[in-house]
């Protein structure tokens, strides 16, 4: 990870806020070397494609256990999640962008 920003949780980490992320890194690989498919960023990697995601407590197909334990400390509720993968110029991932509950301008809900 190399920036959390977060505006509803008054939070900034990483990049220019010189503070640091405390957060557990997202394997792209399991244990035995097999390719980590049961996290929303690693899946998206893996399988190079967006994943869009409505409501992470309604979704099976995911681990969101990370997410529900930082809801729970933080008092917090993650609901939508987009994990789309970024490129260079020559196609490669170089990361994923992930944003978990982006909110409409206009209306000021939470899109899913």
């Amino acid at each position: 990870m190399s920036i959390i920003h977060s505006s509803s949780l008054n939070i900034h980490l990483g990049g220019t806020s010189n503070t640091s992320i405390n957060l557990p890194n997202i394997p792209l690989y399991l244990e035995d070397s097999s390719p980590n498919y049961t996290n929303v960023v690693s899946y998206a990697y893996h399988r190079n494609k967006a994943v869009n995601i409505p409501d992470a407590y309604n979704n099976t197909s995911f681990d969101f256990s990370g997410a529900k334990k930082f809801d729970e400390l933080n008092n917090y509720r993650s609901k939508s999640f987009l994990a789309i993968p970024l490129k260079n110029h020559e196609n490669d991932t170089i990361g994923i962008l992930q944003l978990i509950n982006a909110i409409n301008p206009e209306s000021q809900n939470i899109i899913d």
